[in-house]
């Protein structure tokens, strides 16, 4: 990499380097550089996104922006891409427009790409209705579910970060 960098900039050509892991550039070159991070959209900016991107296709009519950006914390370009497989699987099915299990089964492909480096995809046999367990259990599960669902939404749509409780309400 430092070879790359070198004869690269010898020959005044800018260079954009991206990373999972920080890179201290200082060691790499000699250059002055300018380290900029490029957070992943809000759930808001991803909903915009969604509707851009989505309208140079036909969707179906239960698909909610909103889900999508909740559940899907994606980039700008994940999102294109995500739709365009969506698209692909809709064509091979003979359907003239993107139904939602296609839609998430092309965003479930880009989280998949990254989830192989790391795990193995495994088949489930059963669900969570198969899970045998007391009532009372079965809703505190399905409201973390929501929690992790949701959370983003919550956040940021209804701006729960910025409420302040009264002393009295956060010392219980």
């Amino acid at each position: 990499m430092d070879m790359a960098f070198a004869k690269l900039t010898d020959q005044n050509i800018m260079v954009f380097a991206m990373s999972k892991e920080h890179i201290d550039f200082r060691e790499v070159t000699k250059l002055g550089y300018t380290e900029l991070e490029l957070p992943t959209p809000d759930t808001a900016e991803r909903q915009s996104c969604w509707e851009y991107y989505a309208k140079s296709y036909t969707l179906a009519q239960d698909i909610d922006m909103l889900e999508m950006a909740t559940k899907f914390l994606f980039t700008p370009g994940k999102i294109s891409d995500a739709l365009k497989h969506a698209r692909s699987l809709s064509v091979m099915a003979q359907e003239t427009e993107i139904s939602r299990d296609k839609l998430f089964k092309g965003c479930y492909n880009q989280m998949s790409s990254e989830l192989t480096q790391k795990a193995t995809k495994l088949k489930a046999n059963f669900g969570f209705e198969d899970i045998v367990m007391n009532p009372s259990q079965r809703e505190t599960l399905e409201h973390a579910i929501d929690q992790m669902n949701f959370r983003k939404q919550v956040y940021e749509n209804w701006n729960y970060t910025g409420l302040t409780f009264p002393r009295s309400l956060t010392s219980m």
